[in-house]
């Protein structure tokens, strides 16, 4: 994470900033400043103001997010744990943040995300990949033109995942906007788009009206007036806390699990060897 953020410090928009670390006297716990975020995560602003949140809304707040992954993948890197929880609002800015699991592209390691936003090819034992930050921005694509957890509604299988299952189609959506939401999680990693094909068409679709695109721009104005009718704006009452889940290469080549956690030992020593290759502390040995 650190080591991103100290690449990014100076980017201001789609990247959450970082001011510096310290620790806590007592438990010896480390600190990291970040600006902050005054509707906090994303999926808590969806929860409070989903009645609200306009198509417009919802497809420049996309952009802002593909704008961030492009520059975290044009640097090379991998986000690895892309979900709405670590997607942060800050008045009308939306940016990516928590990259305490980010790598170089290629990079292996242990598998540690939130389930629903976990590509099947990673599920499987796979590298991590551009690809795979594509197939959890298609799922953060569903949960903010429904207004619902991914698999809201049904336990969470990893095989499933592993053999085809996805979320549904979410109702009163723009054909145009499932079918790109239905190619980032495609099965196959290298038919999924890119970061700047993302924004290229979530920018036709924002800009439709300017840019002559009448059937686009009929069909998100359609979406629109669907979604002031206050039947279709309500939101299952269900928690809006995500639990991360990891799940280890051992468990996944036997009986996959979704509910073990990392142990904050270990993470607590992945941020120490982070620091000290910042130098920002010096190693022990």
């Amino acid at each position: 994470m650190l080591i991103v953020h100290h690449k990014f410090h100076t980017i201001v928009g789609h990247i959450l900033r970082c001011f510096g670390i310290s620790r806590w006297e007592g438990s010896g716990d480390f600190i990291i400043v970040t600006s902050y975020a005054n509707y906090g995560n994303l999926r808590q602003y969806i929860y409070q103001n989903f009645e609200n949140f306009s198509w417009i809304e919802r497809l420049i707040t996309l952009k802002d997010i593909a704008m961030g992954l492009e520059i975290i993948h044009n640097s090379g890197y991998v986000h690895r744990d892309l979900h709405i929880g670590n997607i942060l609002r800050h008045k009308n800015r939306t940016m990516i943040s928590d990259f305490g699991l980010t790598w170089r592209q290629g990079s292996s390691g242990k598998l540690y995300g939130v389930l629903p936003y976990m590509a099947p090819e990673i599920l499987s034992g796979g590298q991590y990949s551009f690809a795979s930050d594509i197939y959890s921005f298609g799922i953060i694509m569903y949960e903010i033109a429904s207004g619902k957890i991914p698999f809201y509604h049904e336990d969470i299988n990893p095989n499933n995942i592993i053999q085809g299952s996805r979320p549904g189609r979410p109702h009163s959506t723009p054909v145009v906007y499932i079918q790109l939401m239905e190619s980032c999680w495609d099965s196959d990693p290298r038919k999924r788009p890119t970061a700047n094909y993302l924004i290229s068409m979530l920018d036709d679709w924002i800009h439709s009206k300017r840019k002559h695109l009448v059937i686009i721009y009929n069909s998100f104005q359609h979406a629109e007036n669907e979604r002031k009718n206050p039947e279709l704006t309500k939101i299952d009452q269900i928690s809006i806390n995500q639990t991360n889940q990891s799940i280890s290469n051992s468990q996944l080549n036997s009986n996959i699990s979704p509910t073990a956690a990392t142990p904050r030992k270990k993470q607590k020593s992945i941020l120490i060897r982070i620091l000290v290759k910042l130098k920002i502390i010096k190693s022990k040995s």
